[in-house]
């Protein structure tokens, strides 16, 4: 009879090519990325009303905000990023990244239809990730923008959804930006958190970053083997190997 021990630990291996982005801004716990201004607060407030001398609480103690936190992985900006939109009803948009390296993408507005998120009020812009994950445990993970760490947080729209690192390895982040009636310049400096990413399990999170080359980077990402629904198929096909190997 054969037994299966499953690990106490969620292993996520984070990969990168470029040895700035592994030196200078690196993945790491989102523990190490409480934003400032949460820093600064004092655990509680006295209120004496003259009735009621009570120690009320702050941000600095909410259970909620620190489990948020908790057990899961931040990639911070590699480099500062400049975004200008466009006005109302215009398809302008424009980027520059200091590193004069990283690109985005647009996805076509027919790729989530012509309701949501119009084109006349707003802009999409896929950044393309420096990093690569893999998990080899079949876990999906939360993929969500660092929110808390955000000083303007509506200036950016990073929308959620749900990835599978032992399938595919590609931490793109996309983003939505409003248009207004003139033309606005957004700047994301160095450093700045970007998305929070945590395993739906409670099994503790441990990473482990690696600097590999352009050409194992490249052989990494999901292989392009259908015109549509390559990760669904991708999958199957994975999922239904023999889990011994054979």
């Amino acid at each position: 009879m054969l037994f299966f021990i499953r690990s106490k630990v969620v292993h996520v291996d984070c990969f990168t090519c470029r040895n700035t982005v592994y030196q200078n801004s690196s993945i790491q716990y989102s523990s190490h990325f409480f934003p400032e201004w949460w820093k600064k607060l004092d655990k509680s407030i006295n209120l004496n009303d003259g009735l009621v001398n009570v120690d009320y609480p702050t941000m600095k103690s909410c259970q909620g905000f620190l489990d948020y936190f908790g057990n899961s992985l931040t990639i911070p900006l590699w480099s500062d990023l400049a975004v200008r939109v466009g006005p109302i009803n215009s398809n302008k948009l424009s980027w520059k990244f200091s590193d004069a390296t990283t690109d985005c993408v647009i996805h076509p507005t027919f790729q989530r239809g012509e309701e949501y998120l119009p084109d006349k009020n707003y802009v999409h812009l896929k950044i393309l990730s420096p990093w690569l994950l893999k998990c080899k445990d079949d876990i999906n993970f939360s993929f969500q923008g660092a929110f808390w760490n955000f000083k303007e947080p509506e200036s950016v729209i990073i929308p959620p959804g749900i990835l599978n690192f032992k399938y595919q390895s590609d931490t793109n982040i996309n983003t939505f930006f409003t248009r207004e009636k003139q033309n606005k310049n957004i700047f994301f400096k160095f450093g700045q958190p970007l998305v929070q990413i945590r395993p739906y399990s409670e099994r503790r999170l441990k990473i482990k970053t690696h600097l590999i080359d352009e050409k194992e980077f490249s052989n990494m990402h999901l292989p392009r083997i259908s015109f549509g629904k390559t990760y669904k198929i991708f999958k199957n096909v994975s999922s239904s190997k023999c889990p011994m190997g054979f």
